[in-house]
């Protein structure tokens, strides 16, 4: 049987494109072993990209610290007239990259999990006449930009009945439409051991109420938010995780801890951590709320990116999976 190429587009945006793009690989790969290859490209990093956009990979972590600039430029972007600019300059500056990597990696398929691919997409296949089949995956739950509803797709996968609602508005046909959920790693799901087990593989007490922290530069002074629980003496334990942001690691580490702490900076085994907590403290993106309710912990929210993550924020509040915890007197009086 011939193999099958899937090729998935991404951008380093914070971490939900890239985590999403990496369960996908993982579950096609299961699911379908030798008869399907994946291949994870991220085009706006590569040579034929204009610079940029590497700029923006690489500054996207400082403007999502502007919350009241990165609020606008977000809404004035998911306007009928600022959506069709955007995506005129995308195509324009994208297509050449986008068509580099179809090109070196000849696939079947085309999966794109970052909006911006979208529009150069269906201006490469004007150009040249070659359509290849598209699936679009939306890692947003319910505040979602329109540019993810681009009529390129052939199939548009959506997390919520919201977000359906939101494709039908913006003028996708039902067929293309399919409510499945926001791409989570498979290893979630593979975890038999107990919470006690875990626990003595991590080294972390099993007497206590865990909390695990999930900090990356996009959750806007989590140190601070954290001083009332530190001097609670509350009986909890925190298993700090900085996400490979190296100054939020080293002001973890300077901090007098009063309660038994856990300091991590990047690690690659989240989900064990996931399994052997209480309860998760992070941001309101799609991905770790998606992964929050995949092991079925309630979710704190500490940082919510206003515009574009207000939506799964009223989200999980709605679904009483969680809360919005962005000071520290909330964080210490909702735990």
């Amino acid at each position: 049987m011939a193999t099958v190429k899937i090729l998935v587009l991404m951008a380093e945006m914070g971490f939900g494109h890239k985590s999403a793009a990496e369960a996908i690989a993982a579950a096609a790969e299961a699911e379908f072993k030798d008869r399907c290859e994946v291949i994870i490209a991220n085009p706006m990093s590569g040579k034929d990209a204009p610079a940029i956009f590497k700029r923006l990979q690489n500054d996207y972590d400082e403007a999502v610290q502007d919350a009241g600039s990165y609020e606008l430029l977000y809404q004035l972007g998911d306007t009928p007239l600022g959506g069709a600019a955007l995506e005129g300059g995308l195509s324009l500056l994208l297509r050449n990259a986008v068509e580099k990597t179809i090109r070196e990696h000849q696939p079947d398929v085309i999966i794109s999990v970052k909006e911006d691919y979208l529009a150069p997409l269906s201006a490469l296949f004007e150009l040249t006449g070659e359509k290849l089949p598209v699936m679009t995956v939306v890692t947003d739950l319910t505040t979602i930009h329109r540019m993810w509803f681009h009529s390129v797709a052939d199939i548009c996968v959506v997390p919520t009945k919201q977000a359906a609602l939101l494709a039908d508005r913006y003028g996708l046909p039902e067929r293309v439409v399919r409510q499945i959920g926001v791409p989570v790693s498979p290893v979630l799901s593979q975890e038999k051991r107990s919470k006690a087990e875990l626990r003595d593989e991590l080294g972390w007490r099993k007497d206590r109420i865990t909390a695990l922290v999930v900090g990356s530069k996009r959750v806007r002074n989590l140190p601070d938010k954290l001083r009332g629980v530190n001097h609670s003496g509350l009986p909890l334990q925190l298993a700090l995780v900085s996400g490979g942001d190296d100054d939020l690691y080293r002001q973890f580490e300077r901090t007098e801890w009063h309660l038994p702490t856990h300091i991590y900076n990047y690690v690659e085994n989240l989900p064990m951590m996931m399994h052997a907590a209480d309860v998760i403290i992070s941001k309101a993106g799609g991905l770790i709320i998606s992964e929050t309710l995949a092991v079925g912990l309630p979710l704190l929210l500490a940082d919510v990116i206003e515009g574009q993550e207000t939506g799964n924020a009223n989200f999980i509040v709605n679904a009483q999976a969680g809360a919005i915890t962005t000071t520290a007197i909330d964080l210490l009086e909702t735990l």
